[in-house]
């Protein structure tokens, strides 16, 4: 006989508060972080006997929040990959299947669902997993916990190795699972036509969800790809998510691809509550729920019957309403036997006995009779078991089954009253309460109000939501009430408008049969449209419109900006002008593929063959356009925008209005493929593009970078993009309204790229500003680098104060497969060393927040290190990764918190772990042998254990290879105007030096040259007064270590002492003495003490730049100074003397007062010109500052070798170009292009390659 309807899913129906976002799709931010909703409970270790193993096993039982064992749950069981236990199912670094239920539950879109892990490797790797889910786990749960207990409200997800499981218990099970959900299977898999016999016929009539997911990068992906394509020759509905680029991995796969099943079954219905099934019609025996010993075969009478029936066999038949009560059981029998009895039952074969039924021979297995017997009384609803015994061999077959009854007549429901609709994306969600003894609602839907309506569900629930539905379209909908008394009137009519991801006149809507349906969103001028569809060709399309009303000639471009290329060759993306929405109306089409080039077709006549032409090459972004003049269209592609290519055209009738717009099919039945569109203008569409960013500014600073800009016309947003390298490729990196952004992950002393671009949310985006680049400046000294390792929620930053490193970390933690913290690290070369520090503080935003000293084989999240650390709560820990992307071993001693010491010593490939309380006596906390690490990161970690908050930890007392460094004392002396002297102390054991320079304090710094051997160097630059700082660092034992930034300094300048001669007591000149270097004596000038000076001579042709002046006042008549003035001259006599300052206060005395002078004139003479009745009486004089020297014209010297000129000249002839030109006499003079000017010793020098030139002119010019 015919079976009752099987829902088969579709991956976009999805409950009510789910974004039109169609599934499979990578989870919004924030899907796997914990603590945004309740928490569920998971029950850790529950243990229960299995048959199987022949002993007791253990599970991990997930409860969502608010767990009530008055309602029943469905449940999902969950297989983990091989090497592992079961708890990875919950585990954070691996599905974390409890958090990310959490969220969906907490968000309203999925309903509760009980998960259960279940270890498949509970005897080996080749354990009896299916003997132990069916026969013991499920048992258990379901004599445990509140569950529906049936096949529609059961599913099974698996990773790796359970991956493989989840599809080889599962397919075989299909009266058990009928929601399945592999991922990433290993090559415990079976065969595909093993996994769905008979060209998946069961599968097809059973499944109501599958979801395949597997990474394009993991070396399993063949065979999950291999289950896909059987699914699609077969036509067995599934879903296919093959996830670009991404490996064997959970954040990549595995935990996305659960979040999606639970999304995508809980659509197709798993939590929802069943619809129970009247006893009193007849009942096919083929839609049992559970069976055991039976097999549905052919019936004669049409439809299928059960045979191969025999002692013990059974089939359970869930909700059954028996009303009233049913005093009588009737079924539908043959047999070539003796025959036997059918045990009517409620809920198991050892529930209670209703009635027994006796089945006698009729002749053959196709000769059917009618039998009955009584029952005891029944009322209510129950899940029903037909329990079948008798001899020895097959009993007979079953094709249906009913009760007599009722006893008393049952009265339809009421109308449903006070029924809703909402409106959102593409989706209408209709609620109504509870009706009195109604059993299930009928949906009925219409486009006119006031019907004819059309039945679109049957639930059992009190709401709906129809997905069915086109945006911008108004449906009328009524409910009606069911129960064993029949059908109620329909309620009071409703009507909703689902709304459209787009702006208007934009509509979007699946064209044909789809597998999984598609979607459409807008931001800021581009399209994103996601669709499946098997093409756009021959006779009928399958593919997702989003669309224009156009009457007559019409003109549509558009970017395909971007298409995936892993779906098929023959994805289709692209612009289309259509008839009707019919999936075979005559419509014209130009699209782009991911490896065919762009495509150009056209259908002339309903339900016609399409023909097609396509051009091999051009792939996205890829500029098309498609154009229509009266009955002639054509399609154009273009590289640009600007210059266009015919690809074809066509002339044929096609009726106006017509459909305009946009076009995607992925080719592919069940697979969705994404494309975005942009600049697009057509029909009733021409947006305003905004005006490009100007003036962008970029300002580094220690880790970060400020950036600002003009505000763009017609602007909604701006987009911050930046690269590392100059010209890009940019990334995006910030969606900013403001006109100003911060950038904050950054790594220190890297140099980034900045471009700034404005967005129209209609229109779309302006070119790219103007680049602008910033180095961010080190909150640490070189050698130290700062930076964040791992996916961490917030940048991090560290800084170095009086001896006191202070690192800020976010970050999941250091620990499982992958990092997430905040690294302050040396690089070295050694395998013999130690890293110790006392960690002085470590802020509490986790018990097991982490702050310590690590060895690390490399910058990735994922590898080998070993760490020593401190935690808030927990003690110090000692804990190591021994293989990349491997697991983590810890060991901890509690009862200690900071301040601490930690410790870790390398010797070889061991390492070791030490604290402290006091850096003096140490203790050992383990050890572990780690290889194959050459280059090692060593230095200072900190993770706050918490991915959404920052954690700062303090440390003093780091000491490690390279760091404190030795000391380095650089002196860079100013001693002429274009010449800066350097020298520094020699460090032990230093193979050579380098200089580095900056014009800013604290950098970036430029090296000027490298592998020195000596302890000096000439710097020439265009003025000293610039401002210049140095910094040399020395080369030890394979570490570079630095000195301290020094500026340059001007020299205490010497000359002739010139002055008012003689004393006040007459004992000989004292000008001498203000230049004696002693501030107890000092210049007193004879009676009347008037007019009296004291100065210095530098001599013939030679004149100083004044920097600075010090002076110090004789003790006691500090008064005397006041109202001095400091002057520079040329003349002897002073007579175009210069003040360079005049004393406005009384000086102290006993120290140099400092007066900064900022003319810029050199001098021959400088003097201090003592006020009246003062005697001078200045103790002390210095004058500072450099020798004015203009250097001659330079002379070129030209050298040659085999293949270039080596031009070089004086390095005091700062800033001269090299230029040239081809006639001695005639022509301009270009600069030179290419070549690098460096500085060589004392000569400037650049290197050129031989010219083809008969004779070629050089000169220098400034």
């Amino acid at each position: 006989m015919n079976r009752r309807p099987i829902l088969l899913f579709s991956a976009a129906v999805m409950s009510a508060h789910v974004v039109a976002q169609p599934l499979p799709t990578m989870p919004p931010p924030g899907y796997d972080q914990p603590g945004r909703y309740p928490a569920g409970t998971v029950q850790w270790n529950v243990s229960y006997y299995s048959s199987v193993a022949g002993s007791n096993l253990t599970m991990h039982v997930y409860l969502p929040p608010n767990y009530n064992t008055n309602q029943k749950y469905a449940v999902i069981y969950c297989y983990q990959g091989i090497g592992v236990g079961a708890d990875t199912i919950f585990a954070s670094w691996n599905v974390y299947a409890n958090v990310v239920a959490d969220n969906l539950i907490g968000e309203g879109k999925i309903k509760p669902v009980i998960i259960v892990a279940l270890d498949d490797q509970f005897a080996g790797t080749w354990s009896d997993v299916a003997g132990m889910t069916l026969n013991d786990a499920i048992p258990f749960v379901e004599s445990r916990y509140s569950t529906y207990g049936d096949a529609a409200h059961r599913g099974i997800y698996g990773y790796s190795w359970g991956g493989g499981y989840a599809f080889n218990v599962g397919c075989a099970n299909l009266d058990t699972f009928q929601h399945l959900a592999p991922s990433s299977a290993a090559p415990n898999k079976a065969a595909d036509s093993t996994l769905f016999p008979n060209g998946g016929a069961e599968a097809k009539q059973k499944l109501k969800t599958l979801l395949i997911a597997c990474g394009t990068a993991d070396s399993l992906y063949s065979a999950s790809e291999a289950a896909h394509n059987y699914c699609v020759s077969n036509g067995i509905p599934h879903a296919w998510w093959p996830i670009k680029n991404a490996g064997h991995w959970a954040g990549e796969v595995w935990r996305p691809h659960f979040w999606n099943f639970l999304l995508m079954a809980d659509a197709a219905g798993i939590s929802d509550p069943p619809i129970p099934r009247s006893a009193y019609t007849q009942n096919e025996a083929e839609d049992y729920d559970q069976r055991r010993g039976v097999t549905p075969e052919t019936c004669s009478e049409g439809g299928k019957n059960i045979g191969f029936i025999q002692n013990g066999s059974y089939a359970i038949y869930n909700n059954v309403d028996f009303g009233t009560g049913a005093t009588s059981f009737i079924a539908r029998v043959a047999s070539a036997t003796s025959g036997g009895t059918i045990e009517i039952r409620l809920t198991s074969t050892n529930g209670t006995l209703l009635g027994t039924c006796t089945v006698p021979n009729t002749g053959g297995w196709q000769t059917w009779t009618t039998v009955s017997c009584p029952i005891t009384s029944v009322s209510g609803i129950h899940n029903l078991c037909l329990k079948f015994t008798g001899p020895s061999g097959y009993l007979f077959n079953l094709n249906w089954w009913k009760f007599g009854g009722p006893i008393s007549p049952v009265l339809p429901p009421a109308a449903p009253t006070s029924v809703t609709s909402t409106s959102s994306i593409e989706r209408v969600t209709l609620r109504w309460p509870a009706v009195p003894n109604a059993t299930s609602y009928r949906i009925k839907r219409s486009t006119t109000s006031g019907g004819p309506y059309s039945t679109i569900a049957n639930v059992a629930g009190t709401n709906y939501n129809d997905t069915s539905v086109v945006g911008g379209t108004t449906y009328y909908y009524v409910v009606s009430a069911l129960n064993l008394g029949g059908e109620s009137s329909p309620s009071a009519e409703v009507s909703a408008t689902p709304k459209v991801n787009l702006p208007s006149p934009w509509l979007t809507q699946d064209i044909g049969p789809v597998g999984l349906s598609g979607g459409t969103m807008f931001s800021n001028g581009v399209f994103t449209v996601i669709a499946s569809g098997s093409d756009i060709a021959q006779t009928a399309d399958a593919f997702r419109f989003v669309h224009l009303p156009a009457t007559g000639d019409c003109t549509i471009i558009a970017r395909v900006a971007s298409l995936e290329n892993h779906i098929s060759p023959w994805s289709k993306a692209g612009l289309m002008i259509r008839q009707s929405l019919t999936s075979n109306a005559p419509n014209v089409f130009i699209g782009v593929t991911p490896r065919n080039g762009v495509v150009w077709q056209y259908r002339l006549t309903t339900g016609g063959n399409t023909v097609t032409a396509n051009a091999a090459g051009p792939t996205t972004p890829c500029w098309l356009k498609l154009s229509r003049n009266g009955n002639t269209y054509a399609g154009y592609y273009s590289t640009d925008g600007t210059n266009w290519t015919q690809l074809g055209s066509v002339t044929f009738a096609m009726p106006t209005p017509t459909y305009v717009g946009l076009a995607l099919s992925s080719h592919n039945l069940y697979t969705l493929c994404s494309a975005t569109f942009d600049h697009v203008s057509g029909p009733n569409w021409t947006p305003v593009y905004p005006t490009t960013p100007a003036f962008v500014q970029a300002t580094a600073d220690i880790e970060q970078v400020r950036l600002t800009w003009t505000s763009s016309s017609n602007s909604t947003c701006y987009y911050v993009k930046r690269a590392t390298t100059s010209g890009g490729p940019y990334t995006t990196i910030a969606v900013v309204t403001t006109t100003n952004y911060t950038d904050r992950a950054v790594i220190a002393m890297t140099t980034y790229y900045y471009v700034v671009s404005a967005v129209n949310e209609l229109a779309g985006e302006s070119p790219d500003s103007l680049e602008v680049s910033a180095t961010p400046l080190s909150g640490v000294p070189l050698p130290w680098t700062s930076r964040d390792i791992g996916t961490v929620g917030l940048p991090g930053s560290a800084i170095y104060t009086n001896s006191v490193f202070t690192v800020i970390g976010s970050g999941d933690d250091i620990w499982n497969t992958a990092d997430a913290f905040r690294f302050v690290y040396i690089v070295t070369n050694s395998t013999n060393f130690s890293i110790t520090a006392r960690v002085v503080s470590i802020q509490n935003v986790n018990p097991w927040s982490k702050a310590g000293v690590m060895i690390r084989q490399s910058l990735d999240p994922g590898a080998v290190n070993a760490l020593v650390a401190v935690t808030p709560g927990n003690g110090v820990t000692f804990q190591y990764r021994s293989s990349p992307g491997g697991g983590c071993n810890f060991a901890n001693v509690t009862g200690i918190s900071a301040p601490y010491w930690v410790r870790l010593v390398r010797n070889g490939d061991t390492f070791t772990a030490y604290r402290s309380p006091n850096g003096i006596s140490w203790s050992t906390l383990g050890s572990v042998v780690l290889t194959n690490i050459s280059t090692a990161y060593v230095g200072l970690a900190v993770t706050a254990h918490n991915n959404s908050a920052l954690c700062t930890a303090k440390f003093d007392n780091v000491s490690l290879p390279g760091w404190p460094p030795p000391l380095i004392q650089v002196t860079p002396i100013a001693v002429s105007s274009v010449q800066i002297n350097l020298t520094w102390n020699t460090v032990p054991g230093a193979a050579s030096y380098t200089i580095k320079r900056a014009t800013n304090r604290a950098g970036p710094y430029v090296p000027l040259a490298s592998g020195l051997t000596t302890t000096n160097w000439t710097d020439y630059v265009t003025s000293v007064t610039q401002g210049y700082y140095y910094v040399v660092s020395a080369l030890v034992g394979g570490i570079e270590t630095n000195s301290p930034e020094a500026a340059v300094q001007f020299p205490k300048l010497t000359g002739r002492i010139i002055g008012t001669p003689g004393s006040w007591n007459n004992s000989g000149n004292t000008i001498e003495k203000v230049f004696d270097n002693d501030l107890t004596t000092f210049f007193d000038a004879p009676d009347p003490g008037n007019g009296d000076w004291v100065g210095l001579d530098f001599g013939p042709g030679v004149s100083n730049v004044i920097t600075k002046i010090n002076y110090c006042p004789r003790a006691g008549f500090e008064a005397r100074m006041v109202g001095g003035i400091f002057q520079g001259a040329n003349r002897p006599d002073f007579s175009d003397a210069v003040t360079l300052g005049t004393v406005t206060m009384a000086p102290p005395a006993g120290t140099f007062t400092e007066l900064i002078v900022t003319n810029s004139s050199a001098f021959r003479y400088v003097r201090y010109l003592a006020p009246d009745a003062s005697w001078g009486n200045v103790a002390e004089l210095e004058f500072y500052g450099y020798l004015s020297y203009s250097p001659p014209a330079p002379i070129v010297q030209i050298e040659v070798d085999k293949t270039n000129l080596i031009f070089s000249w004086p390095g005091v002839n700062v800033d001269f170009r090299l230029q040239y030109r081809t006639n001695l006499t005639q022509g301009q003079w270009e600069d030179v292009a290419g070549g690098e000017l460096r500085l060589y010793r004392d000569k400037w020098q650049l290197t050129l390659p031989f010219t083809n030139y008969p004779s070629i002119f050089y000169r220098l010019a400034k």
